[in-house]
Parts: C-alpha cells; structure tokens; sequence
C-alpha cells in the first residue's frame, strides 16, 4: 500500500497527501471515483504545495542560516 522505498520525494509526498484527502473526500468514506478527479487531485496538490514551500522557507530562515543570529 504505501511505497516500497523509504525515502519519499516532496512532490511525492504531496500527491500521498493529495490521494488520501480525496479518499476521504465525502464524509470520511472511501471515494471510488478516485481515477475520474484528477482534476480534484490536481487542486488538492496545488493547495498542499503552498504550506510546504512556507514551511521550506521558515525552516531555512530560522537558525539555519548565519543570518538568523
């Protein structure tokens, strides 16, 4: 079910993301319609990518960088 390797990419992150909100899109009950949104998928990944890319940033201007102190 999840994937064989451990080490998972950002991107990929986001679409495991993206795939189990849309599975529990209607009141917590698998969607079986999955294949047909992509389109959901799509929003779903666009949406998830924005708090990532902030928390990307805080990350970087908070103690790691010399900057910071």
């Amino acid at each position: 079910m999840w994937p064989r390797r451990r080490q998972i990419r950002g991107d990929q992150w986001i679409e495991i993301q993206a795939l189990m909100m849309e599975n529990t899109a209607c009141n917590g009950e698998p969607n079986r319609r999955v294949a047909r949104s992509t389109s959901r998928i799509q929003e779903a990944k666009r949406f998830l990518a924005r708090p990532v890319l902030l928390v990307m940033q805080l990350r970087r201007s908070h103690g790691h960088s010399p900057a910071s102190e």
